[in-house]
Formats: structure tokens, sequence, C-alpha cells
């Protein structure tokens, strides 16, 4: 089980970014949580297998919603925290 902590600035004015994260996880079967921290800053943290992790930081990385990473920490072998993917 992999746990990825994300910081992520969307562009200015752009309000749907936790909606995409959200739909992004539940479809690669993560769980975790999106929040929005700031103005257009959101965090994410998510938990699931290596690969899943991969492409949702991908998806991420790529988004049609204007997306950028700016924080990302990869931590390894944590216990299972959560049981679903929210938005908070």
């Amino acid at each position: 089980m992999y746990k990825v902590s994300l910081i992520i600035r969307v562009k200015e004015g752009n309000s749907e970014f936790n909606f995409f994260a959200m739909q992004t996880a539940n479809n690669l079967n993560l769980d975790g949580f999106v929040k929005l921290i700031n103005d257009g800053i959101y965090l994410i943290e998510v938990e699931g297998k290596e690969d899943q992790i991969n492409n949702f930081v991908e998806c991420c990385n790529t988004n049609p919603e204007g997306g950028d990473i700016t924080e990302y920490k990869l931590k390894t072998n944590q216990k299972k925290k959560f049981s679903a993917f929210l938005t908070l």
C-alpha cells in the first residue's frame, strides 16, 4: 500500500479541480481526500497500489482543469487510513 500527499495549484478561477480529483481517484480505486486549502491550492492525500498512484499523479499533471503539482511526497508501506475518496 502506498500513500501520496500532493499540493496542487490550479489556474485562477478554476473551482472544479476537486471534482476532477475525486472522479479520477474513484476510477482508479484509490482512497483519500482532496481539500481546498487556499484560493486555487488543493491538498490531496491518496492511498492505493503503486501503479494506481502513478496513474493518478500523471492525470493530475495533465488534467484539463489546469493543475500544476507544486509539492509531491511519496510515503510507502503506511497503514491504510481511508476507506473512500472524499472532497472536504
